[in-house]
């Protein structure tokens, strides 16, 4: 359990450590023919009393049986080990000796031994023999040490333990734990997208770990390209406000129609489609509230109106193309949407949600000329036209312009789609993201509607039209929203265009020591393949005198962790101090200490929608405080308190807690502001400190990044 929203449920630690198994055990009903007898291995890990009880029925009679039974081994073994470790921490791991054997007298020697799977290795002896008294306990403590470089291996590591008295196997108990090796540093993905004619070689960006390793390439003389790597940004994607969980449901919905985006056959393309839009629609439900709209983050009375337009609009696209969406979901939604579009809008952002979901009503046969009149008696009175500003060349009058369409008013809907087409043929406009909206958006959403509703100018539409769009993601100017739109337009644009292929493309992987090898590549209009982490570059080529795109996804954790400070648009400082406030970098273990993370803006007044990501180093865990209980210190006025305990001036939006990490979403200003939480040491060792990461959700390159460091656990007792 604690997973929450399931597939979807992302910055969790993928390399989870295995559990111990339950001791429960159930026979099921069974036919009983005369006797019969039933057989269960009782966990390693359970020393104690088992709860026996069963039920027998016939035609007649009933008979019921309770019976306790003690279980223990010759030893009970419990150790203590950290919950996550990195590659180079050294730690301790403690292991109680409890001796069992009767007669074994006072001065009983116990062989006491451990074994680890090959991400660990022990520093030290793997035996030691403890005297052990009967009914006594004892204590054996081993150094262990996370293996580095290319011996690097992810996941769950585990320590088996046994003892034995004197040697003895027939006097012995063994029993296993675990614990998640884990990098110093995020999963990311990185999109390298462009356009060349002939031949160009590209290189491999990264060297990541094998584990959850994900890289494609694909060419294409479309740039419909492009597509691929935006479906792998937005599957990977950590982050999962309503915008962002709809954005990633976009591509699965055009995914069940044209697998050749996914790189996938027609039945796993719609079967893999159908599981992620399931999935969307389980967390949309939840956050849905009662008048329709959905919250941000939660069910909250107060909804988020752009991402609620948004993601009714992807329940739409969806029931258009024969998935099954949920009546009660998509009626509750179209009210708040009339909702919407009715009220009055305080300024160009809110009119351009007030046309989008008017769109949305249009397309789905409300009659909404009262509310386009509404909307462009207001465009008139707050926004009227000037030399050097149009709202004419604004999302909001692609809307519009759809909206008359549908209702047969084609000269005003061709007038309001001039300005927009236009402009997806501008280069070098400065970018600007605010509130779901940036050049990239506003052209994605142009080729869109005009694919869509205007298929005889999208036709007129020539590549390079296209240009200015595909400059904006090769430069990394997208952000989940764009990049939904991008994959959404692309599909339509798809279907007014003829998919012919002109010349013969082909992928080239380079590898490390300089040897070419040709790949083979699937026979669509998209072709897409993986590349080996063998690959130093790719070379792409085209015999076709014609420009050819391209698309480069690389999905993965960093091998060598960032060992320098980021400050792109933002800065983050961490520290760790006691209880008296000053920065420590050892402690002693069961102590407890305030992570303090610092953030404010570079350069700019505010980062809206920032997320942070601070992974706790091995052998600590976060403090969690009962809902009820004080907080760290007196609250000041506005701060957020969350069960972490964090009192600090940082107004938090959402704090999500895992076992090993806090990731924590809200808009970042020009003045410092702190949020603080407390963790406690667990376990004896030298541990690596992530550093900790903070991003703009929209803007991909408002970044920032802590220094990274180490910390040193000692023994109470020093």
């Amino acid at each position: 359990g604690g997973d929450a929203e399931g597939a979807l449920g992302k910055n969790l630690n993928p390399f989870k450590r295995k559990r111990d198994k339950p001791a429960v055990y159930w026979s099921g009903i069974v036919d009983v023919n005369g006797e019969q007898e039933f057989s269960y291995t009782v966990p390693d890990t359970f020393n104690g009393t088992l709860r026996l009880m069963a039920v027998a029925v016939s035609d007649s009679t009933i008979g019921t049986l309770s019976s306790k039974a003690i279980v223990q081994g010759d030893f009970v073994l419990s150790p203590n080990a950290p919950l996550a470790v990195a590659p180079g921490d050294e730690f301790e791991v403690s292991v109680g000796v409890a001796n069992n054997v009767a007669g074994s007298g006072k001065d009983a020697q116990v062989a006491v031994t451990v074994k680890t799977s090959a991400h660990l290795e022990v520093v030290g002896s793997e035996s030691q023999n403890l005297k052990i008294g009967e009914k006594k306990e004892g204590v054996a403590i081993y150094k262990l040490k996370v293996k580095t470089g290319a011996a690097v291996k992810l996941g769950s590591a585990t320590m088996t333990f046994s003892a034995s008295l004197n040697g003895q196997p027939d006097k012995s108990a063994k029993l296993g734990t675990d614990v998640s090796v884990r990098p110093a540093g995020p999963y990311y993905t990185q999109v390298t997208v462009g356009s060349f004619t002939g031949a160009q070689d590209v290189p491999v960006k990264r060297d990541v770990f094998a584990e959850y390793r994900k890289a494609e390439a694909a060419v294409s003389p479309l740039p419909l390209v492009i597509a691929n790597g935006l479906m792998a940004y937005l599957e990977s994607f950590p982050h999962l406000c309503t915008e962002q969980i709809t954005s990633r449901a976009f591509p699965a919905v055009v995914l069940g129609q044209r697998p050749e985006f996914g790189n996938v056959s027609q039945k796993d393309g719609a079967a893999k489609a159908q599981q992620a839009f399931a999935s969307a629609i389980g967390v949309l439900r939840s956050r849905q509230n009662a008048e329709g709209g959905f919250g941000l983050w939660t069910a909250s009375v107060e909804a988020d109106e752009y991402a609620s337009v948004h993601a009714l609009h992807m329940l739409i696209e969806a029931g258009e193309r024969g998935y099954s969406v949920p009546p009660d979901l998509l009626a509750k939604g179209n009210s708040w949407l009339q909702q919407l579009a009715s009220s009055p809008a305080k300024d160009i952002h809110d009119v351009r949600s007030r046309a989008y979901a008017a769109y949305l009503l249009t397309r789905q046969g409300t009659v909404t000329a009262t509310y386009l009149a509404a909307l462009r008696e207001t465009l008139d009175k707050k926004y009227p036209i000037t030399a050097t500003s149009t709202w004419q060349k604004d999302s909001l009058a692609v809307f519009l312009a759809a909206s008359y369409k549908l209702m047969k008013d084609e000269k005003q809907a061709a007038k309001l789609m001039d300005e927009p087409l236009a402009q997806l043929q501008k280069r070098g406009e400065p970018y600007r993201y605010e509130r779901y909206y940036d050049p990239t958006i506003r052209d994605a959403q142009t080729l869109y509607i005009a694919s869509k509703h205007f298929p005889e100018r999208a036709k007129k539409l020539d590549f390079a039209t296209l240009g200015a769009m595909v400059k904006s993601i090769q430069d990394g100017r997208f952000n989940t929203h764009s990049a939904a739109y991008v994959v959404l337009a692309l599909d339509a644009y798809a279907t007014q265009i003829e998919a012919k292929i002109a010349g013969k493309m082909s992928i080239s992987e380079i590898g490390k020591d300089g040897k070419a090898t040709a790949m083979t590549l699937p026979a669509n209009l998209i072709p897409r393949v993986p590349f080996s982490s063998n690959a130093a570059k790719l070379k792409f080529a085209s015999d076709a005198n014609l420009t050819t795109y391209f698309a480069v996804s690389e999905s993965g954790f960093d091998k060598a962790p960032p060992m320098s400070e980021l400050k792109a648009g933002m800065e983050i400082i961490r520290d760790y101090v006691d209880a008296e406030g000053k920065p420590v970098t050892s402690v002693k273990v069961g102590q407890e200490l305030t992570v303090r993370l610092k953030f404010r803006t570079i350069g700019r007044d505010l980062v809206p929608n920032v997320a942070v990501v601070d992974l706790l180093p091995g052998g600590f865990e976060p403090v969690l405080n009962p809902i009820d209980a004080p907080s760290v210190e007196p609250a000041k006025k506005g701060a957020f308190v969350n069960r972490l305990g964090n009192v600090g001036g940082w107004n938090v939006e959402y704090a999500d807690v895992r076992e090993e990490r806090v990731v924590l979403y809200g808009s970042v200003t020009a003045n410092m502001s702190e949020y603080r939480y407390r963790i406690r040491s667990t376990n004896v060792g030298t541990f690596v400190v992530p550093p900790a990461y903070g991003e703009s959700m929209y803007e991909r390159d408002v970044q920032a990044r802590s220094l990274p460091g180490k910390i040193v656990v000692e023994r109470a007792g020093k």
